[in-house]
């Protein structure tokens, strides 16, 4: 008698689920389409420059001599360092294996990274579904598949396109090990963070802290087994470079982000230090600083909080206001500038109206993105307060790690170019908070008396 009635309810969800499978897919493809279409039209002439040759020495390096080391091509015995960590080097060796002699292993590099890209977009769908609704969840995946920085970045040979997708995979995986538990699962999510710790290891505390806040939820096995794994992945790395003490590792890095960081117009100087003695001199201090830090933390710090000491009120603004909306601005410093790391020529951006249209339509609405995404993270943190559930959890996990970032970047360096692993988190962010805004006018209006 009962089964009849249901019948209808079934094939109508059965069809919207579908629905939503090829809507998934259709994002997808667009975001693949607009990355193909930049490497392709683009004009690069220099694409192994800045950061990228590091991480090229270190994947020939690690092929060719069995050694995790910066050091050029041609040395007989390079000797080992952690500068950076080993995860994106390996992702570019394993093309370099797979290519050969040659440079196909280039192209091969590049096409991997744009497909990965590309699943940027399916990726954020699956996170914001653990607590937006369809038709929000593919908005999130919509606009994070056609943010020009990620655009471009997944034809550059840099980390944040490979960084970006193994975030979304260990935030969507926190968020399920809350909904259904399971130590498999607490598991696999302290796989994958200890993976993205080894892309960039300024992820290194979060992972822990969100098993400490499955532990207080009662998921113990499940939070045992994501501290476990992550620190097995991150220890192993650890373990290996204690085994070469005095080499440059992640102190040396820390410390010049730390300096670097802490210069306001460090960036600018970069730039125009072969234009002008006093960019060049301000970059020679810097790197005097640097050394020192690294040399001695103590002298190190000490020689900070003097420059501080000069102007207080100015670098109490920078740490306050400027830093950490810099991190999420617009304009790369270190780099080509706008959206670009590399010098660019013919870029879509600028000959196609359809990108032009979207680079210009993402830049204005920038700043609107950031204050949305802010009031999302007030809004997840007072929900959390009355309500445990799992969808309650994973927009926590959203906001949680979006401050974890903006603040760890503030005390480092400050750069729209990192936040290119980010922007799927802020968007999902500013998205929720749309929808809150949305619902609460609409049901505002549904409650005011008619006259």
């Amino acid at each position: 008698m009962n089964a009849a009635p249901a019948q209808p309810v079934i094939e109508e969800q059965h069809r919207e689920t579908t629905k939503f499978r090829w809507l998934v897919f259709a994002v997808f493809l667009l975001a693949l389409v607009v990355r193909l279409a930049f490497f392709f039209g683009a004009q690069v002439d220099y694409p192994i420059r800045g950061d990228i040759i590091q991480y090229v020495n270190y994947a020939w390096n690690m092929i060719h001599h069995g050694t995790f080391s910066s050091a050029e091509p041609g040395v007989a015995q390079p000797s080992p360092d952690a500068f950076r960590g080993p995860g994106y080097p390996a992702f570019l060796a394993v093309w370099m294996w797979l290519a050969g002699a040659g440079q196909s292993w280039y192209t091969m590099a590049v096409m991997a990274q744009i497909v990965l890209g590309g699943l940027l977009a399916p990726l954020t769908i699956a996170w914001t579904r653990l607590w937006l609704p369809r038709g929000a969840a593919l908005a999130a995946g919509f606009l994070a598949a056609l943010w020009p920085h990620a655009i471009v970045l997944a034809s550059t040979l840099l980390s944040e396109t490979l960084f970006c997708a193994l975030l979304l995979l260990f935030l969507c995986l926190a968020g399920l090990t809350k909904r259904f538990g399971g130590a498999h699962r607490g598991a696999a999510a302290g796989l994958v963070g200890g993976l993205a710790y080894l892309v960039n290891p300024v992820i290194a505390f979060f992972p822990p802290m969100v098993a400490a806040l499955l532990f207080l939820r009662m998921q113990r096995r499940a939070a045992m087994a994501m501290v476990a794994v992550f620190l097995l992945v991150a220890g192993g790395w650890s373990a290996r470079n204690a085994m070469h003490p005095g080499m440059q590792g992640a102190w040396d890095r820390a410390a010049a982000n730390l300096v670097e960081g802490s210069w306001p117009l460090f960036h600018s100087a970069l730039n125009a230090r072969f234009e002008y003695k006093s960019a060049s001199e301000m970059v020679a201090a810097v790197g005097a600083e640097e050394r020192l830090m690294s040399r001695s933390p103590r002298a190190g710090f000490h020689s900070m909080f003097a420059r501080f000491s000069d102007y207080p009120v100015d670098y109490a603004r920078w740490y306050l206001l400027e830093k950490p909306y810099s991190l999420w601005g617009w304009w790369i410093g270190v780099g080509w500038g706008d959206v670009y790391f590399l010098e660019t020529s013919n870029s879509p951006f600028d000959r196609q109206l359809v990108f032009r249209l979207i680079h210009e339509g993402y830049r204005y609405a920038n700043p609107f993105f950031f204050g949305l995404a802010v009031f999302a993270t007030l809004y997840a943190f007072a929900r959390y307060r009355r309500d445990h559930s799992s969808e309650a959890f994973s927009l926590l996990m959203a906001a949680g790690f979006f401050w974890y970032v903006t603040g760890i970047h503030t005390l480092l360096q400050a750069e729209p170019r990192y936040s290119v692993a980010y922007r799927p988190m802020e968007v999902a962010l500013a998205v929720t908070a749309f929808l809150k805004i949305w619902h609460s006018l609409t049901a505002r209006r549904r409650h005011q008396p008619k006259k």
